[in-house]
């Protein structure tokens, strides 16, 4: 039986951080200060990049939080 190979990781700058999510740089950097959004990784001075897949998983857990939002009313 094949083995499943998972997915390469992926960085992303932030204006597709900030695509994906459809928040703000600040907000952003914001919510990453308050252990509220996935940290960057700082590649050199001049470049910031997150894991997709980490970005991905925050989408998804807010995702998450919505719904049991709705369950509860």
């Amino acid at each position: 039986m094949a083995e499943k190979t998972a997915q390469a990781e992926r960085f992303i700058k932030l204006p597709e951080v900030m695509n994906k999510t459809g928040l703000g740089r600040s907000t952003i950097y914001r919510n990453m200060k308050a252990g509220e959004f996935p940290k960057s990784i700082q590649l050199n001075k001049q470049n910031s990049v997150w894991l997709e897949s980490e970005v991905n998983a925050w989408m998804k857990e807010q995702i998450n939080k919505r719904n049991q939002q709705e369950t509860n009313q």
